[in-house]
């Protein structure tokens, strides 16, 4: 029969006495401090056959392999700074401090409780790592950004939506009233005409093209000697940018040049003028009010000029019948609906003395709705 060890070592008692009762006579089992061991399949002093490990195929003694601790070398660890999560920890921390000084320092600048300096465009230094004894603290300059403008407050932020605000619903209401309402309403409301200004000079600014400025570079090559009569100056920067003598008309006086007088009956004698312009003034709903008196001041000959924003025309041909049966005829036209062009411009020249009869024509132009917010 036989038995197989599962450890060397000597069984206890009580495996001796299970053992026995099992098979009879109770099995030494070797001890580990025997300098030899036997060759496996090799019998006890029993007679019985125990199945031992071995060292080699003749039987030599199994050497116990000794290991030291101190023989362990460690392992070598490169001197890589860390970038764990102790490390963007602190370059969140250092980041959002930096936000917080530029922020601080450009509302003091805006609020000008301090001066800008070059030094403010100065890059700083953010924690990107942390060395392994954690005393190592790797820093990596921060690439300047651009300069930025100095930041509004907080109260001319809300003013400057206000005043946007105000200009569309005044803006609306010129679009979808007559000249004789709407110069009621600003001669009512004076500080509405001004406030009307202030939010078209904000738009003015950010246009790429500026159709009074075309206008002004094409009548100064026209005769110093010309009268043009202006409908709907605004500012009448028309006036100050030409030689000839200009009439200027708005709803309310910006300035000492400007003369108030409803588009429909400006006062000016028949023939009077060599030139007469509608720059992005054709606002009302009774244009062919407008246009009629811009064709009683006029000479036999005289050029009608008009700029208007390109979506506001939906069939530039019919706009163009319709002012001729006024007693114009078109020279020029510049209409073109590709992005980037914004304004149309038409030249017309009053034919006769004679005056439309029979039906006028009805023209409307778009008006422009803002969207409600």
């Amino acid at each position: 029969m036989f038995s197989v060890c599962d450890d060397w070592g000597t069984a206890g008692p009580e495996t001796e006495e299970l053992l026995s009762g099992l098979f009879g006579t109770p099995k030494k089992f070797p001890s580990p401090k025997d300098n030899t061991t036997p060759v496996k399949g090799s019998k006890s002093s029993s007679g019985s056959t125990v199945l031992t490990k071995s060292n080699s195929k003749a039987g030599k003694p199994l050497k116990q392999p000794s290991i030291e601790l101190t023989d362990v070398k460690p392992r070598p660890v490169p001197d890589v700074p860390s970038v764990g999560k102790k490390a963007r920890l602190l370059r969140k921390q250092q980041e959002r401090k930096q936000r917080k000084a530029e922020k601080r320092h450009t509302m003091q600048v805006a609020e000008g409780s301090r001066p800008a300096t070059d030094s403010d465009n100065e890059p700083d230094e953010i924690v990107t790592g942390v060395g392994l004894n954690e005393q190592e603290v790797v820093k990596v300059p921060v690439i300047p950004k651009k300069k930025r403008k100095a930041a509004e407050s907080y109260l001319e932020q809300a003013e400057k939506r206000m005043k946007g605000s105000r200009f569309r619903v005044l803006n609306e209401r010129l679009y979808t009233s007559t000249g004789e309402e709407a110069m009621e309403f600003f001669q009512e409301d004076p500080d509405a005409f001004v406030e009307y200004h202030d939010g078209y000079r904000e738009q003015f600014a950010a246009w790429p093209d500026k159709p009074v400025i075309e206008i002004i570079n094409w009548l100064k090559k026209q005769p110093k000697h010309w009268k043009v009569a202006d409908f709907g100056c605004g500012e009448a920067q028309l006036a100050a940018g030409i030689p000839q003598k200009c009439h200027s008309f708005d709803l309310c006086a910006l300035n000492e040049r400007v003369t108030v007088a409803n588009m429909s009956n400006v006062p000016l004698p028949d023939d009077s003028v060599d030139v007469a312009v509608f720059c992005l003034s054709l606002m009302g709903t009774n244009v062919v009010d407008f246009l009629l008196e811009a064709r009683r001041v006029l000479r036999i000959g005289g050029i009608l000029k008009v700029a208007e924003v390109s979506s506001r025309i939906e069939n530039v041909k019919q706009l163009i019948h319709k002012t001729e049966r006024l007693g114009f005829s078109v020279q020029k036209r510049n209409h073109t609906a590709s992005e980037g062009n914004y304004f149309t411009f038409l030249e017309f020249k009053k034919k006769t003395q004679q005056a439309a009869t029979g039906d006028l024509p009805e023209i409307v132009l778009k008006p422009c709705i803002y969207k409600k917010r």
